[in-house]
């Protein structure tokens, strides 16, 4: 593993809870390598079960806080994509998102209708506020499985394509999984 010092990858901010395979929530910093999580297939709108491949850490100094109005909240970089109802998956920079992660998104604005999931049940909650930050941020990204997204705090996010990106010549901390 290499040292976290890097602020060009990963996007979930330390302290956001995961859902598990079997419904229960645990904080992203804490998710091992073939640890069991649910995902949701866009394309058949049905909730199914991944296996962490693959984690990143690094340090950022922006992020952004994304309100909901089921009092939610998702502290991710500017570039991480959130799926919109109607609009498919969307960051507030799409144009790093597009760069980074080779990820066609549309623009994330306060409005939007998010996918939010509480284990039971699916639900739409409207984005009602977002705020950018600035400090120095560890953040987390996991992976795996061919849906390439995961709930964080209930809200569907996307997984930024990091099993297929090579992180091998930046400084960022990452675990890949042999086979699982």
């Amino acid at each position: 593993m290499k040292n976290i010092t890097s602020n060009e990858f990963v996007c979930i901010a330390k302290g956001t809870n995961i859902l598990l395979k079997n419904g229960k929530t645990q904080e992203i910093e804490k998710i091992i390598l073939g640890t069991e999580i649910k995902n949701f297939n866009v394309n058949h709108n049905t909730v199914e079960i991944a296996c962490v491949e693959k984690i990143a850490i690094s340090i950022h100094s922006i992020l952004i806080t994304v309100f909901f109005s089921n009092d939610t909240l998702i502290k991710s970089t500017q570039d991480h994509p959130y799926w919109v109802v109607g609009k498919g998956w969307c960051s507030l920079d799409t144009t790093s998102t597009l760069e980074k992660y080779n990820l066609n998104v549309n623009k994330l604005i306060i409005g939007d209708k998010c996918l939010y999931f509480d284990g039971e049940k699916l639900e739409n909650v409207i984005i009602k506020n977002i705020v950018t930050e600035i400090g120095k941020f560890e953040m987390y990204n996991i992976s795996g499985g061919v849906n390439r997204c995961f709930f964080a705090n209930g809200i569907l996010v996307h997984d930024e394509n990091l099993m297929e990106l090579d992180l091998s010549d930046h400084e960022v901390e990452f675990q890949i999984a042999e086979s699982i």
